[in-house]
């Protein structure tokens, strides 16, 4: 059970839920929070370990399969006792979903956009969560509060699925609770051996650190814990299948002017401090340096760079579109099609239609 220091911190889990699928039958198993792990029918244990460290409460959620069957896990979430007023804002870490990064006032909501592309729906998490007045998500990450009544959330280890925070209100007068969800949907959990009987070390669906202070001391808090959280996911652990390992990258976003490789250097390097990995950069525009220059620099860190290009795009500010709209793609109704506004160039981006011969010819 938890300590009576991690009381002082007012935050604590007070339930969870772990949804599964074994063979043809789904099911829901109960987290025992802050107790010894218990068995429950047919087999799927989830637990979640408290701990006080570094002057705030940690939470870490597991799951063990002790059935002769392999246990696809759907999803996985803990309810905390945090609770605010609708009116308070709280900081959207919008990084994947691509909506927005930046405080929010719970009542208002996150807005979808009013258009999401194919490319952008596939990308993000439009339909994996629900948008609207009352309902706000981060991903890996949040805080909200001020001066030394700041509070801050965040994700320790990632490395089998993200983690996002949602605050919801209820009802319109109600407060926001704040939940913790895994996004482990597709995780399948290995069976028990018929053979030797052994069984797979518990798997780590997710682990959170919640704490309260002034923000400088909770941000270097969260920092110092993630370095060793970081280190400890390195070492040797349980092989469970997933449908599509999680990736992190960054990305600069449109840009007006071409990216200088000192900017490079002042966001690799904090990755590489805290020795936490990026699977891709994306900079969006040509580096002041030159791609040779700035591809040695990319290596320096053990990345691999490389560059992409995008020859089917056609902004409207283009020469293309101004004097060749035949060879756009159009619609059944003989409509331009257009995929989304762009950032650089800013405006309208519509796409060629390749199939044409003259377009084909065009492109070569």
């Amino acid at each position: 059970m938890p300590t009576e220091a991690t009381s002082v911190y007012g935050y604590m889990v007070r339930s969870g839920t772990v949804r599964f699928r074994c063979g043809t039958e789904s099911g829901t198993v109960d987290v025992s929070v802050g107790a010894s792990p218990r068995p429950a029918p047919p087999g799927l244990t989830a637990w979640c370990s408290l701990s006080t460290e570094s002057g705030g409460l940690r939470a870490t959620l597991h799951v063990k399969n002790s059935m002769g069957l392999p246990v696809e896990i759907l999803s996985a979430h803990l309810e905390t006792n945090v609770f605010l007023s609708p009116a308070a804002k709280v900081f959207a870490n919008g990084w994947q979903s691509d909506s927005v990064s930046d405080l929010v006032r719970i009542s208002e909501g996150l807005r979808q956009p009013r258009y999401v592309s194919a490319k952008d729906r596939a990308c993000g998490d439009y339909d994996l969560v629900h948008y609207g007045p009352g309902r706000v998500h981060s991903w890996s990450y949040t805080y909200f509060g001020s001066g030394e009544d700041f509070s801050f959330a965040g994700s320790l280890d990632e490395t089998t699925a993200f983690t996002r925070f949602d605050f919801v209100t209820p009802s319109r007068h109600g407060p926001a609770s704040l939940s913790i969800h895994s996004d482990c949907e597709g995780l399948v959990l290995p069976p028990l051996s018929r053979v030797s009987g052994s069984v797979e070390a518990p798997c780590r669906l997710a682990d959170v650190f919640l704490v309260r202070g002034g923000e400088t001391s909770c941000v270097d808090a969260y920092a110092t814990l993630r370095r060793k959280a970081w280190r400890e996911s390195k070492g040797p652990r349980p092989q469970h299948r997933l449908a599509g390992p999680p990736a992190l990258l960054w990305d600069a976003g449109p840009r007006a002017a071409p990216f200088d490789e000192g900017e490079l250097a002042a966001v690799l390097d904090p990755f590489r401090v805290l020795e936490v990995p990026l699977d891709a950069v994306i900079l969006g525009r040509q580096p002041v340096s030159g791609l040779r220059t700035l591809f040695a620099r990319i290596r320096q860190t053990g990345a691999l760079p490389g560059a992409t290009l995008s020859p089917f795009l056609c902004p409207k500010q283009s020469e293309t579109y101004r004097e060749r709209k035949e060879y756009i793609a159009q619609d059944e109704r003989g409509r331009l099609v257009r995929i989304g506004t762009g950032g650089a160039p800013k405006g309208a981006h519509f796409v060629l239609d390749f199939y044409r011969p003259a377009c084909r010819r065009h492109l070569e």
